[in-house]
């Protein structure tokens, strides 16, 4: 074996069956394929390692496919990575696979707006763990729409009993649970997840964003925290954080009563200032939070807060 590993194929690849022929898929299906001759010193952007463990990324095969997508169930893996919605730039030529891909399973993998664009395929869901025990699959990766919680726990279900390794791609919490790491551990299969940052996915373009919204928090309010010198006593600001929740709701909700109080008292809690020994700083991630909620009137937010705020702590010095 060239890879001189031993996983019980005569070829020494690794067997990949995918759940969900989307987007993620076709960068996944057209990037082994782009980078199958790529040297192990080579530099491949979103990849650690181009050999991992004595595996090159040329020793993926692509074994099984599942999807509810009528435009993509029944073409091969290779045609139906650029089937239905899909809109992926094609940066590889891929091969016929001779992987069809099969009807899968629906439960919430179809949300609102998904179904305005995708028609489900006829017929009944495949035997998924006859299919993966029958293609030898070593690795079920999932690629289903983020939300699909039941249908990942649907088809975790159908490779421990399978007997494949499991890798999550989305933002539901499977390796991260305790019950299905345990469940894995029992089984003796590997899991590994959850969610897969791409270099330009919803992931990663959200947590920027929010870094850069917290540092232009950061640097607008850092007057604010250089004044906090009194703040170990948060129970001293307590008393009036409510109406300066109320504040800075927005003025819609600001008007709903006992509805508009409970939503203050909530966000009361979310707000947290802390003092530090050497430095007292604001916990800004609140007041991003405010400044989300009141959208396009964020520069009036800091000013009432600010006021409110040293309002509150002359009250304290007073006492």
């Amino acid at each position: 074996m060239k890879n001189g590993r031993k996983n019980g194929h005569s070829n020494g690849k690794v067997r990949v069956a995918i759940v969900g022929v989307g987007n993620c898929a076709s960068s996944f299906v057209q990037g082994v394929h782009y980078y199958r001759n790529a040297s192990h010193t080579d530099f491949v952007p979103g990849l650690m390692h181009v050999d991992l463990g004595g595996y090159h990324i040329s020793d993926i095969e692509f074994v099984a496919a599942f999807d509810i997508d009528k435009t993509k169930v029944g073409l091969d893996l290779s045609k139906a990575i650029f089937a239905g919605p899909n809109n992926t730039v094609k940066f590889s030529d891929v091969p016929k696979l001779d992987v069809k891909v099969e009807r899968g399973m629906t439960h919430d993998g179809l949300g609102k707006y998904l179904s305005e664009i995708i028609t489900k395929a006829p017929g009944p869901t495949a035997d998924i763990v006859k299919l993966l025990k029958d293609t030898k699959t070593d690795v079920l990766i999932n690629f289903l729409p983020v939300g699909s919680e039941m249908a990942t726990k649907w088809y975790v279900e159908q490779a421990i009993e399978a007997g494949c390794a499991f890798v999550n791609g989305i933002p539901v919490f499977i390796a991260s649970s305790e019950y299905w790491a345990k469940r894995f551990r029992d089984a003796k299969l590997p899991i590994l997840g959850d969610d897969v940052k791409s270099q330009v996915g919803a992931t990663i373009l959200h947590r920027q964003l929010a870094d850069e919204f917290l540092e232009v928090v950061r640097r607008l309010a850092w007057g604010i925290a250089v004044g906090l010198r009194f703040l170990s006593r948060v129970a001293l600001i307590d008393k009036d954080l409510g109406g300066l929740c109320l504040k800075l709701l927005p003025p819609a909700m600001n008007h709903r009563g006992g509805h508009a109080k409970l939503a203050a008292h909530r966000f009361q809690r979310r707000i947290a200032l802390q003092a530090f020994e050497d430095h007292f700083q604001l916990e800004f991630r609140s007041v991003l939070l405010a400044l989300i909620l009141h959208g396009s009137n964020t520069f009036r937010v800091l000013p009432v807060f600010s006021r409110s705020l040293y309002q509150v702590l002359d009250t304290g010095r007073g006492n």
